[in-house]
């Protein structure tokens, strides 16, 4: 509609935008029933039951109860479609050949030459109300060129619409390119007021302000940029407050030009999914215009709409952006790491090449266990990153040392380094149990019983699953949480590492397990979320029996998994660096319970 406008505008065209009375409530649903019942059969019986009887409307603060008999309920998920069922007789009825309509829901609106949108306009006055559309004139905007105000006014001079030079339009603007920059210009500031809000909340709320700035505010500026040309200039402050005070806020921090760069990637190049504004506006819109170039020319008259031609070209339009997005992301990614030292880049690099960034993306949902306290995801951050951690003594508590990010993962004072092993342990056997039943799995299951006579040290496991990869076989699961970072593996690749650790644990394991007619695989798995393959393995066991008892799409269901061994690996971590490796004073006198006194007495 607005190329149609655009295009021409100058020739005394105008778009006539006209708004319902009630729409939704006002639908004849018993004749929408019966269209449904012709229109679209495959879902009539569905509607049917649905809509059969009378809703029930209940009054907010008295026990009065209203029966809504025409109409659809709005908040149903095929309100939209039944309502669209319901208008589409309407909307053929009304069409013409001189007027270029659009409807979505109860917008709809024409374009054409003034005289022709007069006749359209009163013609839908008259039979609208025949199928419960019943347009309001005046509010309803008439957008024409500003050289042909007047003459806009004289044609309409019998209806109370409003001739305007620019208006909204489906969260777009149809105008002048000086109006529509002014509309995009308001938007943009109300979205720096946000994020400023934003900014403020991120200093104790780092997580949920920055899942509300990505998976939220980010959104509707991203849509507006899909709708509206030439508007990347409008949205440099929008840039500025995020960089300068929004991701600060959240990272507790300053960042630099380049940090800016690599956070404005995917989480799975090695991002953090916070996309600059100011690259972004032109290849959105260009995108959506090549994804709707059969939608607009079927809207102009140019060419017959075909749905399956339309689906092609936005399938096509989608998956050529992405190659583009791909090659753009890699190229920034490159730029970035060339400011970056040599242990940053290794850091940076592992993240970005195994994925492991899907916590970043998630919603600080409580019921999911995804929510992180303010340290723990700054913490996270830092690991991802490189940067340095903020916050943290100069030296350790536990053995004196010079305290950095390194060191706090390594030392092994104060148990903290168990600690975080038995996280990562805990949440596989809640997976486990998840998907085998609890009382297949068993924590730190013996292998091999230590001799009374102390010829052979006893083994254990950590987890225990029975039938994880054999059927009434117990599959024995011992677990390594490592540092990639460390000074010893400075020069070797990730994966060798691990795969390394692997061996030595089928080294100390395996015969022993095989001796018990039992499975043994090692899961081993770095500070930064980085897997081994038999992890992957083990997790892709799970997956599938999850996926078949609960009937959700296979990656879902592995999406989710490997989300929650990335928190358990972000948990263990931050616990890992921030807690105490002072021991506890031991005042009481006692060791276990067997120094109790007796109550019996």
């Amino acid at each position: 509609m607005s190329s149609l406008f655009e295009d021409n505008a100058d020739s005394g065209w105008g778009v006539l935008l006209v708004d319902a009375a009630n729409a939704f409530n006002s639908l004849n649903r018993v004749a929408a029933l019966w269209n449904a019942r012709c229109l679209w059969p495959r879902c009539s019986t569905f509607l049917y039951n649905s809509y059969r009887g009378h809703s029930i409307l209940v009054m907010k603060g008295t026990d009065t109860i209203i029966f809504s008999a025409e109409g659809v309920t709005q908040g149903d998920p095929l309100a939209m479609l039944m309502y669209a069922t319901g208008a589409l007789p309407l909307i053929r009825h009304l069409r013409s050949p001189s007027v270029r309509e659009s409807w979505y829901a109860d917008d709809s609106a024409g374009a054409g030459e003034l005289a022709d949108l007069l006749r359209w306009f009163e013609r839908l006055l008259n039979i609208g109300p025949s199928y419960g559309y019943n347009p309001e004139p005046s509010k309803c905007y008439l957008v024409v060129a500003p050289e042909h105000e007047d003459e806009a006014r004289r044609v309409f001079h019998d209806h109370p619409v409003k001739v305007v030079t620019g208006h909204r339009f489906l969260g777009g603007f149809l105008g002048s390119s000086g109006e529509r920059r002014q509309f995009v210009r308001a938007k943009v500031a109300a979205w720096v007021d946000a994020t400023d809000v934003l900014a403020t909340m991120a200093d104790s709320q780092p997580q949920a302000a920055f899942s509300a700035m990505v998976c939220s505010l980010q959104r509707e500026w991203a849509y507006i940029q899909r709708v509206t040309a030439d508007c990347e200039e409008e949205f440099t402050v929008l840039e500025t407050a995020i960089a300068e005070r929004f991701l600060p806020a959240v990272l507790g921090g300053s960042i630099t030009p380049d940090e800016r760069k690599l956070f404005s990637l995917s989480p799975q190049r090695g991002g953090m999914g916070l996309r600059n504004p100011v690259t972004e506006a032109n290849p959105s819109y260009l995108v959506s215009t090549r994804g709707t170039r059969f939608l607009c020319g079927a809207m102009a008259g140019t060419e017959e709409f075909d749905l399956s031609a339309h689906r092609e070209c936005l399938v096509r339009a989608m998956k050529e952006d992405g190659e583009t997005r791909k090659l753009a992301e890699i190229s920034k990614f490159e730029e970035a790491m060339g400011a970056l030292t040599e242990h940053r880049c290794r850091t940076i690099r592992r993240a970005a090449e195994y994925k492991t960034g899907s916590w970043i993306s998630s919603l600080p949902r409580a019921d999911l266990q995804y929510d992180l306290s303010p340290r723990e995801f700054r913490d996270a951050v830092a690991v991802r990153y490189g940067k340095p951690l903020l916050g943290v003594p100069s030296r350790c508590d536990g053995c004196g040392a010079a305290f950095d990010l390194n060191h706090g993962l390594n030392c092994k004072k104060g148990g903290l380094v168990i600690q975080r092993h038995n996280e990562l342990r805990d949440t596989v056997g809640d997976l486990a149990a998840l998907a085998f039943g609890p009382r297949n799995v068993m924590l730190e299951p013996v292998v091999r019983e230590q001799m009374e006579d102390g010829d052979g040290a006893g083994l254990r496991c950590d987890v225990g699953i029975r039938g994880a990869f054999n059927v009434q076989t117990q599959a024995l699961i011992d677990i390594r949480s490592t540092n990639l970072d460390a000074e010893s593996y400075a020069k070797r690749a990730p994966m060798t590492i691990l795969e390394a650790a692997e061996d030595e644990k089928k080294r100390l394991y395996a015969a022993a397990v095989a001796a018990r007619r039992g499975d043994f695989s090692p899961f081993v798995a770095s500070c930064d979320g980085v897997l081994a393959p038999q992890a992957n393995r083990l997790l892709r066991v799970i997956a599938t029996r999850l996926h078949a008892s609960w009937g959700k799409p296979y990656a879902t269901v592995m999406g989710w998994v490997r989300t929650r061994i990335l928190f358990a690996i972000v948990r263990g971590t931050s616990h890992c660096l921030r807690g105490s490796r002072m021991r506890w004073r031991s005042g009481l006198g006692l060791e276990d319970g067997a120094g109790l006194p007796s109550t019996a007495d």
